[in-house]
């Protein structure tokens, strides 16, 4: 806290042959600024702005969207219309998996944290498989398996303006295989998104999730093999 505190006062620097009266001045300027604020009327300022997820608890909102999956988006919005493909792969997934949802929380694409230092595009999914022996096998074991990705783009479906439904696109790693994911020797799980699984490139793939189906993890790149990373 003292660090972030210390970054704030020296944001406050404009000239730097005088830092110390600079930052007088501007945590000054700041603390008249705040004072005359509180006073204003039908102006919108830092006190009194809505917080940047204050349309979750909108009931209007809930209202609109199926499966609790909206959410307040944070930049451009741009309206575009899904390949075919792509489409048929969105519209199954919402009616193939509708039963299984978590909490929404705070998630950013993979393209608009390149250039931040913190980390909101880790997902993961836990999802129930039936696995065969062989083609002839007529007792199928059932499991759960987490499958890992990383957030590449945030689509809501529209139906018709009367209902919309939030997905997640995600390119997520191999968990079929050692390629993609292990365990190193402290036990910790590791993932490589070098190999890829679900990309949409074929109709049958699943490269979609709903917002509120996935739980946020993090990931810290192996500093020996840069391919891997440890899953937090």
């Amino acid at each position: 806290m003292v660090f972030r505190f210390l970054s704030k006062l020296k944001s406050y620097c404009r000239n730097e042959r005088y830092p110390e009266g600079s930052i007088a001045e501007g945590y000054l300027a700041e603390e008249c600024m705040t004072f005359c604020s509180r006073y204003l009327e039908d102006v919108e300022t830092r006190l009194n702005r809505p917080s940047r997820n204050a349309g979750l608890n909108d009931p209007s909102l809930a209202e609109t969207y199926l499966f609790q999956s909206y959410g307040e988006p944070i930049g451009k919005v741009e309206i575009t219309e899904l390949d075919d493909r792509s489409w048929i792969q969105a519209h199954r997934y919402v009616l193939f998996h509708h039963d299984a949802l978590e909490q929404l929380r705070k998630f950013h694409t993979k393209y608009r944290e390149r250039l931040r230092r913190t980390q909101n595009c880790g997902v993961v999914v836990n999802s129930l498989i039936t696995s065969y022996a062989s083609a002839r096998d007529s007792n199928p074991v059932e499991g759960n398996v987490e499958y890992y990705g990383l957030l590449t783009d945030i689509i809501e479906l529209d139906y018709y303006g009367k209902w919309k439904v939030v997905l997640f696109q995600c390119d997520w790693a191999d968990a079929n295989t050692a390629r993609g994911i292990k365990n190193d020797q402290f036990g910790f799980t590791m993932v490589n998104f070098s190999r890829l699984i679900h990309t949409g490139e074929h109709l049958i793939d699943e490269p979609y999730v709903f917002s509120s189906q996935v739980k946020q993890v993090f990931y810290s790149k192996d500093p020996i093999d840069e391919v891997w990373y440890v899953v937090l």
